[in-house]
């Protein structure tokens, strides 16, 4: 199982505009908690950055064609500071509720209020409402998102566990709020955790928790009885939407 962080070349994706919008989401949600990823970001933007402008002083201009990129001495005739100054002293909107978090929303689970971060909320706007499937564990699937894989949000009850599984596929699981842990550690909000075929773990809270997880095949129980759910794992499970 990875660490709590995406795989630089998820990143790199993310700054080339290669992810799909859900993934975009769920990987901007872990970059506001992680200072790390954030950093790792802003230079894998800069070296993209310094391609581009390296690439296009390269291009010589030709005879009635318009550029399509900006040569360096185009660059050096605009009045960048004067640009900045502008956008600095442009007045701050007008905020209703001073103590409203632009960053973040609120919830209501069953009458627990749980705050999601912001970048989540056209997600949250499209999931159904919330089914148990276990004693602890209830889901409310996301709709008409337009993926080739599931997605869905995950409350844990405090002292739910899921039974011991793998993956036929892959999973990307991102926490909102509170925390969870398996054999591997304990993750909390921002954290993003991606598993596969080769993992084997039993998730549980301790205090509850909210997740946001995507999922392209059915989970797949490998211990006790959850071995029996197994023949039923494919009606918790509808790719696309």
């Amino acid at each position: 199982m990875s660490s709590c962080h995406p795989s630089t070349n998820l990143i790199s994706q993310f700054a080339n505009g290669e992810l799909d919008d859900v993934m975009s989401i769920m990987l901007s949600a872990h970059i506001d908690h992680c200072e790390q990823c954030h950093t790792l970001l802003d230079n894998t933007e800069a070296e993209l950055a310094d391609e581009v402008f390296a690439n296009s002083a390269l291009v010589e201009p030709m005879s009635g064609s318009a550029h399509l990129l900006p040569s360096q001495s185009a660059l050096s005739s605009l009045d960048v500071m004067s640009m900045l100054d502008e956008v600095v002293e442009r007045p701050a909107p007008n905020v209703k509720d001073e103590h409203l978090d632009p960053a973040s929303l609120i919830i209501n689970i069953h009458g627990r209020e749980v705050k999601i971060p912001k970048v989540v909320s056209s997600l949250s706007a499209r999931s159904g409402p919330w089914t148990r499937v276990t004693d602890k564990l209830w889901r409310s699937p996301v709709t008409v998102h337009g993926q080739p894989y599931q997605i869905d949000f995950i409350y844990m009850e405090a002292g739910g566990t899921i039974p011991k599984h793998t993956h036929r596929g892959n999973e990307v699981t991102l926490v909102l709020d509170g925390d969870f842990a398996d054999e591997n550690g304990t993750y909390g909000p921002g954290a993003m955790i991606t598993c596969n075929d080769k993992d084997n773990h039993t998730p549980y809270s301790n205090t509850g928790c909210l997740c946001l997880a995507a999922i392209d095949a059915p989970l797949h129980f490998v211990s006790g009885f959850a071995r029996l759910l197994n023949p039923f794992s494919n009606l918790f499970f509808k790719t696309g939407g």
